[in-house]
């Protein structure tokens, strides 16, 4: 942060969005490889679905709560992301693995 600024409460900030968003790559690299997985099984529509509903859907609902009922604030814009790319990696996981269920004949 201080290669941008000298400001310390700019720094104080964009330290702690760091932190937060740190730990919300993980779950894009899963979305990102279960995206590829259905896409190779034939079944695309999953991840349009997904896509729509965690970039317009989730975050009117998300941010909603936690800026203006919790009172987060911009704090509350970045835990929403957080909660959003968590919930929606989960539900995809889940989602993969009822298809590699039904494609594979087994319980994976």
């Amino acid at each position: 942060m201080t290669l941008f600024t000298k400001d310390k409460e700019v720094i104080g900030v964009g330290v702690t969005f760091l932190r937060i968003t740190a730990f919300m790559m993980w779950p894009y690299a899963l979305l990102m490889t279960i995206d590829s997985v259905l896409r190779g099984f034939k079944r695309p529509m999953f991840s349009l679905w997904m896509g729509l509903s965690r970039q317009v859907i989730a975050p009117v609902i998300t941010f909603s709560l936690f800026v203006y009922t919790l009172g987060l604030n911009l704090l509350g814009v970045w835990w929403g992301l957080f909660v959003i790319v968590w919930s929606a990696s989960l539900v995809a996981y889940l989602y993969l693995r009822r298809v590699l269920n039904k494609v594979l004949g087994r319980l994976v």
